[in-house]
């Protein structure tokens, strides 16, 4: 959890009245709340947000509009606000699991008891442990949450409802109310696995599109991983899954790992993948150890996507540039395949993992060769590569075989989800006058090829997802 991105939500009432609630990102202009808090007696329906922790304009109070909120008995809410400049998400995972009895959470909201006024209030840290689970929160929609230091009084907890409720880096939950007969010790919170059931919430969250691959990805993985029992036990020993209390055999179990491994950022359920995979290798189960990587393929684009690093649209003419927000071609590949739903796709190149859907860019000729020679070569290698009838290459026009490559790779993105692309490096090309313009020819003849750009600088989680994905493939490949 992020202190700084904690929220202070002010529903405004006629006269005097109104309410203070907490709220926290959850997806770009988005913040998950409790309903309850957006609806005081006498409500005006204005609503105003604001990121305390955050200095200058930044913190000033904006307004937000409801964009999604839960019927009977779902207690919670999602507004639309236009963010502050440059506030970055980072990468936690909106929970669909059901919350895990005894584990401590975290959170932190503007709890009257923290106030030093009473409409302006400051965040307090909010512990605890997750109490045993009484009834299945995907039918209930809630769950209780034990604190470590209680409020005087029931009253004192309010302005904590729609805090987020933390195990690690995952959001299981947002606090909807306190239970009175607790002494003020318990909190109840509405479980994030209800919200997931209804397709309006996710779609206010911008999961509406990717919900589908996510199931089918679930179902894909759980089928690869079933058929290794050597490769499920040492996944289920790094998620800390006690394979005996689990019951319905290896397809029960295997779903449980997958819901265990979707349920981690990418850095850290490729640590687990990588550790797994070692282990196996170290003890010989060769065939278990390269099923790590089968179940790796699918599992990163997945767990890229949950981590809100999307390709919602991809670059239509005049657009010839995708720019990822990346420095590493792994992660490239991570993402596009994200945004195709396919597996990532990776061959071993020396001892660094190169995506197999990338074309490598053309070497520059000079000024002496010109543009004309330059984007022939460009034609040249796509016209090797997509056209198959050696006749077709021999005597067919140029323009007859650019409009076959073109086809072939058209069929590639729409049936296999295989999209080719380069990675452009304007560095590289800054030499070549006229390489934009160059570029955005290439994108009206290839419209089914993409051409991307990077990120000049690699951020710390990138460099460690790169090592983890070239030491599962290079063991895999082995």
């Amino acid at each position: 959890m992020n202190p700084d991105h904690i929220v202070q939500v002010s529903a405004h009432a006629a006269g005097e009245g109104g309410r203070i609630g907490t709220a926290y990102p959850v997806a770009a202009d988005r913040l998950l709340t409790a309903k309850h808090v957006l609806h005081p007696e006498n409500a005006t329906g204005a609503i105003d947000v604001c990121w305390v922790n955050l200095p200058g304009d930044a913190g000033a109070p904006r307004s937000a509009q409801i964009e999604w909120q839960g019927g009977d008995g779902v207690d919670a809410a999602i507004l639309r606000c236009a963010f502050p400049p440059g506030l970055e998400l980072t990468s936690y995972v909106i929970s669909r699991a059901q919350p895990p009895s005894g584990l401590p959470w975290e959170s932190a909201g503007f709890v009257r008891a923290g106030a030093s006024t009473e409409r302006r209030r400051r965040p307090t840290p909010l512990t605890g442990e997750i109490q045993p689970l009484a009834h299945d929160p995907r039918r209930s929609g809630t769950f209780e949450l034990g604190v470590d230091y209680a409020a005087a009084s029931a009253e004192d907890w309010q302005g904590a409802s729609g805090s987020p409720v933390f195990v690690g880096q995952r959001i299981l939950g947002v606090v909807a109310s306190t239970e009175r007969a607790f002494q003020a010790r318990r909190l109840t919170a509405t479980a994030t696995c209800r919200l997931f059931e209804d397709p309006s919430f996710r779609a206010a969250i911008g999961y509406a599109e990717a919900w589908p691959r996510l199931e089918q990805l679930h179902g894909e993985v759980v089928a690869v991983l079933s058929q290794s029992p050597d490769a499920m036990a040492c996944l289920a020993l790094e998620l800390s899954i006690d394979p005996r209390a689990v019951n319905g055999g290896d397809a029960a179990l295997a779903r449980v790992v997958v819901d265990g491994l979707l349920e981690q950022p990418l850095d850290g359920v490729l640590r687990r993948l990588n550790m797994a995979q070692r282990r196996l290798f170290e003890a010989r189960a060769l065939t278990a150890a390269r099923r790590i990587w089968d179940v790796a393929r699918p599992l990163m684009p997945a767990l890229r996507e949950v981590a809100r690093v999307e390709v919602s649209q991809w670059p239509t003419s005049g657009h010839s540039l995708l720019t990822l927000p990346t420095a590493t071609e792994t992660l490239a590949e991570i993402i596009l395949a994200a945004a195709d739903g396919r597996p990532a796709r990776f061959r071993l190149l020396g001892d660094m993992p190169e995506p197999e859907l990338k074309i490598p860019v053309p070497p520059w000729g000079g000024e002496a060769a010109g543009l004309s020679w330059y984007e022939k070569q460009w034609h040249d290698q796509l016209i090797d590569k997509f056209v198959t009838n050696p006749r077709t290459k021999k005597v067919a026009p140029q323009d007859e075989k650019i409009r076959i490559a073109a086809k072939r790779l058209k069929l590639h993105a729409e049936v296999n989800k295989e999209r080719y692309y380069y990675i452009v490096e304007a560095k590289e090309l800054g030499e070549v006058v006229g390489w934009e313009a160059l570029v955005a020819r290439l994108q009206r003849h290839y419209p089914d090829v993409v051409f991307v750009a990077l990120r000049d600088c690699a951020f710390e989680d990138e460099t460690e997802v790169e090592f983890h994905v070239t030491e599962l493939l290079k063991r895999a490949s082995g």
